[in-house]
């Protein structure tokens, strides 16, 4: 019988640690997989995105108002079914347009609130106000206007 020691059984080569390389596939792997991730996450974004361009008011605009290209601002907005209620970008602002209602600030600009001067169903009346302004007294604000005649009977009317 022939006795075999530790010494004498064949020992597998032990392999080193390699310092790390450019050319490794696992690296490159990865390389590919943020890239592709990047363009195909990209890509899905950009085809979802079904915006359109709108005008919108770039300050308050009152019934009266001329409606010229500094007067708006370009919005992309999402409209479902009511795009043709307001004013799209690519369309030209007629010369000689005004407001015909109150438009906010940042409001899309409706349709309906535009037209020519003869459709401008109010009057701006100037009303001087003595002493201070009040502080919510802005440029298209609401305002209540009471109108009182004067009573020859009563002092001081």
């Amino acid at each position: 019988m022939t006795t075999t020691t530790t010494t004498d059984l064949p020992a597998p080569a032990a392999t080193r640690l390699r310092a790390p390389s450019w050319r490794d596939p696992r690296l490159l792997v990865g390389v590919l997989l943020v890239l592709g991730s990047v363009v195909l996450g990209a890509r899905v974004v950009a085809t979802a995105d079904d915006t359109s361009p709108f005008y919108a008011a770039a300050h308050p605009l009152v019934p009266g108002d001329r409606v010229e290209a500094d007067d708006v601002v370009v919005v992309d907005v999402l409209l479902a079914d009511s795009s043709s209620t307001y004013l799209a970008a690519d369309a030209d602002l007629e010369p000689g347009t005004v407001a015909t209602r109150t438009v906010g600030q940042g409001e899309l600009l409706p349709r309906a609130a535009l037209g020519s001067q003869g459709d401008v169903a109010v009057q701006a009346v100037g009303v001087p106000v003595e002493g201070e302004r009040p502080s919510g007294l802005v440029t298209g604000a609401v305002v209540d206007v009471w109108v009182a005649q004067r009573d020859p009977d009563r002092a001081g009317a």
